[in-house]
């Protein structure tokens, strides 16, 4: 992790200092009796284009495209995922549990779910281009009352039925990218 360090983030604010405070917090609060021995989950809302797996359905030049276009967006949210995953696995296998939630672009502003399903085999079942917001809340519904199934493992969700897509918002994103990676 110290590699992609470029501000000296993890000298001053290391995985070991900031959850030794939290592993004392909650130890004190475990022996007052306020808090049972219960590993929290963190479901962490992360892009498909970040899993391998969901790629195998993506062209490549379109992979490339977005990588590059929203590049410094993937690289904070991979930074933050790698640092909660390396909590997680090294620090105290008791401070926090993740999952990844792994999704396709985001549209639609309707609040009645369309229908959604979990995909681990994307060979089997190519996931779908983009999902409503209603069934993204849904699943992580889902996906917090199955935790003890997906703890430390990406799921990658998917629209099962229409989505109605709005793509200019998405598309002012790439553009507003690809501007910040030109110019600066």
């Amino acid at each position: 992790m110290e590699e992609d360090d470029a501000f000296g983030f993890h000298q001053r604010h290391s995985p070991t200092k900031i959850f030794q405070k939290y592993r004392c917090a909650r130890q004190d609060l475990m022996a007052s009796g306020v808090l049972t021995d219960v590993t929290p989950t963190i479901l962490n809302l992360r892009s498909g284009s970040l899993n391998d797996e969901y790629n195998k359905s993506i062209p490549a030049p379109v992979h490339a495209f977005l990588m590059n276009a929203l590049h410094y967006v993937y690289h904070d949210l991979d930074l933050a995922c790698r640092y909660y995953q390396f909590v997680a696995e090294n620090v105290d296998r008791r401070l926090l549990n993740y999952i990844y939630v792994d999704s396709p672009s985001i549209h639609d502003f309707g609040s009645k779910p369309t229908g959604f399903e979990s995909i681990s085999d994307v060979a089997a079942n190519t996931p779908s281009q983009s999902i409503s917001y209603a069934d993204l809340g849904a699943a992580f519904v889902e996906i917090a009352a199955r935790q003890e199934t997906f703890r430390g493992q990406a799921v990658i969700v998917s629209a099962t039925g229409k989505v109605e897509e709005h793509w200019l918002p998405l598309v002012g994103n790439m553009l507003m990218g690809l501007k910040s990676r030109i110019i600066g």
